[in-house]
């Protein structure tokens, strides 16, 4: 797998409005007592939906996981390795807040950084071409709120880069922003994807799509 971005959608007018935004009212996106951090995967999209997920993953050879705005210590990457559905992982995060136990595991690395920059997205990418060449097996995004407000068109740019990175017959679980009709549409339409629109739960986590890669 050789794709090559710029990830430009990081830096568009539209995203430097709302970093600037962000900054003005002082936002902090570092918060350690965030609703979701450390869930467990069986909680990313109803117990339902998870459950799913890791029954298509169990059918599946088991490699390299991923997670965007994973928490502080990865804790659904933990369930997957925990379980033989991944190998080896890479969670990305905003702050480092690990513990000792959870720096100690060998299998699972971690990229501190802002995913709105495109330095962060690009040192994934690296991490990527190193570890995982031919791809991931699993992919999970669930910010919930930590990310929502941004323009849709990073929410689709990142959704189809993360959908890129997906080995064939590889599988990703991710949150996609309320009111997302148009990208929704975009990834639908992609004949490499098979989606599912698996739950809409209000403004917590609003929609999550279950995205197979053929």
């Amino acid at each position: 797998m050789d794709t090559v971005r710029d990830f430009r959608f990081c830096d568009t007018p539209a995203m430097l409005s709302y970093k600037a935004y962000e900054q003005e009212i002082g936002r902090n996106r570092d918060n350690p007592y965030w609703g979701i951090n450390n869930s467990p995967v069986l909680t990313y999209g109803g117990e339902d939906y998870s459950a799913e997920f890791i029954r298509l993953l169990s059918e599946r050879k088991p490699g390299v996981a991923l997670e965007i705005a994973a928490g502080d210590q990865a804790v659904a990457l933990q369930d997957l390795l925990c379980t033989g559905l991944a190998t080896n992982a890479l969670a990305n995060n905003l702050v480092d807040h690990r513990t000792p136990e959870t720096r100690a595991r060998t299998n699972l690395d971690q990229i501190i950084g802002d995913i709105t920059l495109s330095s962060t997205w690009r040192r994934i990418d690296s991490w990527r071409h190193k570890h995982a060449p031919e791809g991931f097996s699993a992919i999970l995004y669930r910010p919930a709120g930590a990310l929502s407000g941004m323009p849709v068109e990073f929410y689709e740019s990142a959704a189809g880069v993360l959908a890129d990175w997906l080995i064939p017959d590889g599988l990703a679980f991710l949150q996609l922003q309320r009111n997302t009709q148009r990208y929704t549409g975009q990834l639908c339409s992609r004949v490499d994807l098979d989606v599912r629109i698996v739950n809409s739960n209000g403004a917590f986590y609003d929609e999550m799509a279950l995205i197979s890669k053929r």
